[in-house]
């Protein structure tokens, strides 16, 4: 037995879910990675074209 139509189906519906958002928050502790996680967000929605260096604040 497959699960790839199981997986078909999720991913669809994910697809179809995320179609309808336009706005997201990312909300968490500081330095936990919203900005890695904002950026790769934006990158796979085509919403930036590409990514850059996400550094953080350990080295001020």
């Amino acid at each position: 037995m497959t699960t790839a139509p199981v997986a078909d189906k999720v991913t669809a519906e994910v697809v179809r879910e995320a179609s309808r958002r336009r706005t997201f928050a990312v909300i968490s502790h500081p330095d936990a990675g919203k900005s890695t996680l904002t950026e790769a967000l934006a990158l796979h929605a085509a919403a930036i074209s590409s990514a850059g260096a996400v550094h953080g604040k350990g080295d001020r």
